[in-house]
């Protein structure tokens, strides 16, 4: 606990010290072989020769974590000070009903928006069938920044370009 709480010393003493991020500092792109890695694909299949969507959901969530640490990154520190634990799921979008046990997946995902210690992570499922990357699911994490002594501590807020508008991965996307 006394190296927990040691880690204290490496916090901002505000939320306004904190650099603005964009939303591109945090996508993240995350593939899983299923099709090509038969290995791999034995840890997915139910006795039914189906995809353990439970599997898929602990993926999404180890994604949002992974996407919210990258926002909070700060590349002065050997490690990071903050905890970051799922608050809540807030939506999963079903886009197609069958995920293929043998196509391969892939995950991509990025910061949506940013409150005083919440982070808002949008992630999509696709897989690769005929030659594309077709839709599976949309799934909305919200996960909370804590800080060593377990307390809720402030996120690095969005960088808006030209006061209304901020970037994403070759789009432009409205401010709220």
């Amino acid at each position: 606990m006394a190296e927990r709480v040691s880690l204290s010393s490496m916090l901002a003493k505000s939320q306004s010290q904190l650099p603005a991020k964009r939303m591109k500092d945090s996508f993240l792109e995350v593939h899983l072989p299923l099709g090509s890695e038969p290995e791999l694909r034995e840890k997915y299949l139910t006795y039914h020769n189906t995809v353990r969507f439970g599997r898929i959901l602990e993926d999404l969530d180890s994604l949002a974590v992974l996407i919210s640490y990258s926002h909070t990154y700060n590349s002065a520190l050997k490690r990071s000070p903050l905890s970051i634990v799922t608050a809540l799921v807030d939506k999963i979008d079903m886009r197609q009903q069958i995920i293929y046990p043998d196509c391969d997946i892939k995950f991509t995902g990025h910061v949506t928006w940013v409150g005083r210690s919440s982070i808002e992570a949008k992630m999509h499922m696709s897989q690769y069938r005929d030659g594309a990357y077709a839709p599976v699911l949309d799934a909305t994490f919200v996960m909370v920044a804590r800080d060593p002594t377990n307390k809720r501590y402030g996120c690095n807020s969005y960088a808006y370009i030209q006061s209304t508008r901020f970037i994403c991965k070759n789009c432009v996307v409205p401010a709220f």
